[in-house]
């Protein structure tokens, strides 16, 4: 990279939380220039549409994707459903709060989670609001339904199970949080009669559905460093389950391989991320903090390929769509990798803000959401 300009600076913001205030700290990172290429993948746009985004907040909010429809959320309180092969606007609803997180979709209900830590429940035919109850802290994690229960990951380090009916608490597990760390948070997984959480602390553990009581705990990666950031340890990305292991990654590393009925480690590798990792097959696919994209062998944590051309770009999960990968990024440009080498074959500019969630495919159809709360629809014409 030596004899390569290097143009345009990048400050990456993390968005931090210490002794109940927010601080700001950052990082300079020198972005690498996108080189000129021939774009091997057609796209046509459907539809555009707009409910607010984010704004100025570090809320984290995404499209949720159910059957013919997609919710959106802004930070100014409004929910908005559109038809998802049209755009038009089904309904809109104003909760007048400020919302933090969502929303999550289910089959009658859509939930958000606002910054003076409400769990509202709104219907999904028409957005009233069904019921709405305290949490003990904001959250940026999406809450997780499972079984008529809402699972719902707070700042606080806590894990709440609420009773989807009437939004009373079932129970709640408690863990002691870091004097500082990320404004972001790790949604719950589930898999048989337990739920998976990554917490601030660094560590993953797992919790019975039943009555919140822990059946173990796995540290990813111990505190070190001289500085409050160098020692931040958080995980952020949810974990995810395949077969009998589960994979999750930290901001300062690891990404580790466990074994979900024991915590023991199968493997581990000195990746650090805050997206995430997706799971394809027996390949690991995730993009660091610094904007390299990895594959990585799921049996053993082996390298396949990593690309570096992102460099300085905040990247999301990579999202699998046919032969390709696909990351959006700070600038609001949508990357198509080769999956099977890593080579990056087509770009396309979505929107002047930054595209902070991962893509949603349906077949080959694309959903972009920006943190504009602008989404867009793309249909794939040619993806082999």
């Amino acid at each position: 990279m030596q004899n390569m300009r290097l143009v345009g600076i990048i400050l990456a913001t993390a968005m931090l939380t210490a002794c109940g205030s927010i601080e700001k700290r950052s990082e300079i990172l020198v972005k690498t220039p996108l080189e000129k290429i021939v774009n091997k993948v057609s796209t046509r746009k459907l539809w555009t549409a707009s409910s607010g985004g984010a704004g100025n907040t570090d809320a984290y909010l995404q499209a949720a994707v159910g059957k013919n429809l997609i919710v959106t959320a802004s930070s100014r309180g409004k929910i908005s459903a559109f038809n998802s092969t049209s755009g038009k606007l089904l309904w809109a609803a104003n909760i007048k709060q400020v919302i933090s997180c969502g929303p999550s979709l289910t089959r009658n209900s859509v939930y958000v989670v606002t910054a003076n830590a409400q769990l509202v429940a709104l219907k999904r035919n028409d957005g009233s609001v069904r019921w709405q109850v305290p949490l003990s802290s904001e959250a940026l994690a999406l809450p997780v339904v499972r079984d008529k229960v809402i699972y719902v990951h707070t700042l606080d380090g806590g894990l709440t199970a609420i009773n989807m009916q009437d939004g009373r608490q079932l129970w709640r597990y408690a863990t002691q949080s870091p004097s500082i760390m990320l404004r972001r948070s790790s949604a719950p997984v589930l898999a048989g009669d337990f739920v998976y959480t990554g917490f601030a602390n660094g560590k993953l553990v797992a919790i019975d559905r039943l009555d919140g009581t822990v059946d173990w705990t796995y540290t990813i990666k111990k505190s070190q460093g001289r500085s409050d950031v160098q020692r931040m340890i958080d995980i952020s990305a949810s974990p995810v389950i395949q077969g009998k292991y589960i994979y999750t990654v930290g901001y300062h590393g690891n990404l580790v391989a466990l074994n979900k009925s024991t915590g023991s480690m199968v493997w581990q590798k000195e990746i650090a991320s805050i997206s995430g990792v997706r799971i394809q097959g027996r390949t690991i696919f995730v993009a660091d903090t610094t904007g390299t994209v990895w594959s990585i062998q799921r049996k053993n944590g082996q390298v396949n390929w990593q690309q570096p051309a992102l460099f300085g770009r905040r990247l999301t999960n990579p999202t699998v769509s046919g032969n390709y990968l696909l990351v959006g990024d700070d600038d609001g440009i949508l990357h198509w990798l080769d999956k099977r080498d890593g080579s990056i074959v087509s770009r396309l500019k979505i929107s002047s803000k930054a595209i902070d969630v991962p893509v949603v495919t349906d077949k080959n159809i694309l959903y972009v959401y920006s943190r504009d709360g602008k989404v867009t629809s793309l249909r794939i014409l040619d993806n082999s």
